[in-house]
């Protein structure tokens, strides 16, 4: 069986927005060598929001000096990975696609208009995991 060759396509004049959520605890060296291939993504409209669990190893003053774009959600508790990335998706802003991610992530330059590229000529997939 060949493989079919797919062109994916996104609407030029309206892009939709991604809402990038990462949870953080105590990750600041894991920040400062992967966050930079995420603002760096090719996709026009997208935004970065980390969702800090209580850490104590000024993750979150390097983000406000180094990453004044990156919407910054402060935790009172470490209340884990699930509730973190329930917290960042009640913050976000009106956004039609959720791309959560780790800290530890350095991802392509295309790999988020790929993915979103994909979902939208694929109307009948609901969720989508991409291999980084």
């Amino acid at each position: 069986m060949q493989s079919e060759s797919r062109e994916y396509k996104i609407p030029p004049e309206a892009p939709p927005e991604v809402a990038i959520i990462i949870v953080n605890y105590n990750g600041k060296d894991l920040l400062e060598k992967y966050l930079p291939s995420i603002t760096e993504l090719d996709y026009p409209e997208f935004q970065i929001i980390i969702v800090d669990n209580n850490s104590d190893d000024d993750s979150v003053e390097f983000l406000e000096r180094e990453f004044s774009d990156v919407r910054i959600v402060e935790c009172e508790t470490n209340g884990g990975l699930s509730k973190g990335n329930n917290v960042g998706v009640e913050v976000a802003d009106d956004t039609e696609y959720i791309w959560f991610l780790n800290p530890d992530v350095r991802v392509p330059k295309n790999s988020l208009s790929h993915l979103i590229k994909y979902m939208e000529s694929n109307p009948e997939v609901g969720i989508s995991v991409p291999r980084i």
